[in-house]
């Protein structure tokens, strides 16, 4: 099992998935800004899971946990990143988390090429690098905005206490980057942990720009050290 393979997807949404358990899961995720990197037809990935003996989904909005295809076949689950937990695969999405247990993976287009899970890195760094390219550099207040419209509905759904766990996860993950030489890997890390900051913001009303110029620029901000 590997992690990677599910974390490429960040932002991809999971829209179908068919199989048996035990036995082999086919599962379609629709991640246009890397697909579109591929010339070939269609609008998705295809993940195919081999050897799959468990799976649960945990509800962030009922914290119920249902086993079996039928609990992520209900509803579109946006990917964040999956970790490996023991012998699991634990796939944290914006509504619940995944716990899935199995042999290997393969990737493929819906188009049904082949993928390697380095054609899919190399397309999305590829994506990245133009969307990187082509738009001016965010205020914070549109980068909130921007957390807000794409993400409000799950967010507000999931609640403070729990969004709170996640970007508790986020700063430990940036605490172990940090000792890291990997310099790309701490700027992700930076990231995630300030879209997370801004969730938490939105959902309990703070405005995060008129935050930080009326506590660090108005007046001339705080005496002394911050």
């Amino acid at each position: 099992m590997n992690p990677h393979s599910w974390s490429i997807f960040h932002d991809g949404v999971i829209t179908a998935v068919s199989g048996d358990i035990p036995g082999n899961l086919e599962l379609t995720i629709e991640c246009l800004y890397i697909r579109e990197q591929f010339p070939d037809p269609g609008a998705a990935f295809k993940l195919y899971v081999k050897g799959c003996d468990h799976l649960f989904f945990k509800s962030f909005k009922t914290d119920q946990t249902v086993s079996g295809i039928e609990a992520l076949a209900q509803q579109d689950l946006e990917i964040l990143n999956a970790n490996l937990i023991g012998d699991a695969l634990a796939v944290i999405t914006t509504s619940g988390i995944i716990t899935i247990c199995y042999q290997s993976e393969t990737m493929a287009l819906d188009a049904g090429r082949a993928l390697h899970y380095t054609d899919i890195v190399a397309a999305a760094n590829h994506a990245v690098s133009n969307l990187t390219r082509q738009r001016a550099p965010m205020t914070i207040e549109e980068f909130q905005n921007h957390i807000r419209d794409k993400y409000s509905k799950r967010d507000h759904e999931r609640g403070t206490p729990a969004t709170f766990m996640w970007f508790i996860e986020e700063v430990g993950e940036l605490a172990t980057a940090l000792q890291d030489v990997d310099h790309k890997n701490r700027e992700e890390e930076f990231a995630d942990v300030f879209a997370w900051l801004c969730t938490l913001a939105n959902i309990n009303g703070v405005d995060l720009n008129k935050a930080i110029h009326d506590k660090y620029l108005k007046d001339g901000g705080p005496k002394g050290y911050k």
